[in-house]
């Protein structure tokens, strides 16, 4: 890891311990498939491009509180989603197994 990017984040956001937790939200919300903010990728792991991010002034540092409060609505959003697709698998499921099932199939005693 280039030190340049750490010292560049380090004077956007002074509080080493609230750094360190921005770019491990941000490295994880990359993980999850949000877009990058830069507009560039070189293949670099999403800590660095979240570190990155934050030396470049596109993210704005957080309270604790505010970080808490939408990880909450984040995790909410993606148990509905989940949800969602569970329904859509259950009816899609049922329909497959009625469709499939014939009277002949009966099971013999």
């Amino acid at each position: 890891m280039d030190l340049k990017i750490i010292e560049d984040a380090l004077q956007n956001h002074p509080n080493r311990f609230e750094l360190t937790m921005m770019a491990v939200a941000r490295a994880r919300e990359l993980n999850e498939g949000e877009k990058v903010l830069l507009g560039r990728v070189k293949g670099e792991k999403p800590a660095i491009i979240a570190l990155e991010e934050i030396a470049a002034g596109q993210l704005v540092p957080g309270t604790q509180e505010e970080m808490v409060v939408v990880k909450e609505s984040r995790r909410v959003a993606r148990e509905r989603a989940l949800m969602e697709a569970d329904d859509e698998e259950d009816t899609d499921g049922t329909e497959e197994s009625v469709s499939s099932a014939s009277p002949d199939d009966s099971p013999s005693a």
